[in-house]
């Protein structure tokens, strides 16, 4: 889980700090956004949603093989708890990436 959190928060930082090439203009038609970031955000997108609906099926099943017991339903609550709030911090960072790429990704 700590991956995956890791994932969410480094990763567009990381994308976002990518210097252009130095012969790269919008009026050579080399888009950074619409050539380098977009993609890597939906790629990402795409990743920190596969393993959401993989983690919430193992929290699942888990919770349904506790038979009773209290440590094992504890735990697999809190796996269910950690990755809606994973997901939700990555809802945060894909609204602030919106509102720090010009026009934003959806123009």
């Amino acid at each position: 889980m700590a991956v995956l959190l890791a994932l969410m928060i480094l990763s567009p930082v990381q994308v976002a700090a990518a210097p252009p090439s130095p012969g790269c203009s919008e009026a050579a038609g080399c888009d950074l956004v619409a050539n380098y970031i977009e993609p890597t955000l939906n790629l990402l997108s795409g990743l920190v949603g596969i393993i959401t609906v993989i983690s919430l099926i193992t929290g699942g099943i888990e919770y349904s093989a506790a038979e009773g017991d209290p440590q094992k339903s504890a735990r697999a609550k809190n796996r269910i708890a950690k990755t809606i709030f994973a997901l939700c911090a990555y809802f945060f960072v894909y609204a602030f990436l919106q509102f720090l790429i010009p026009n934003g990704l959806f123009h």
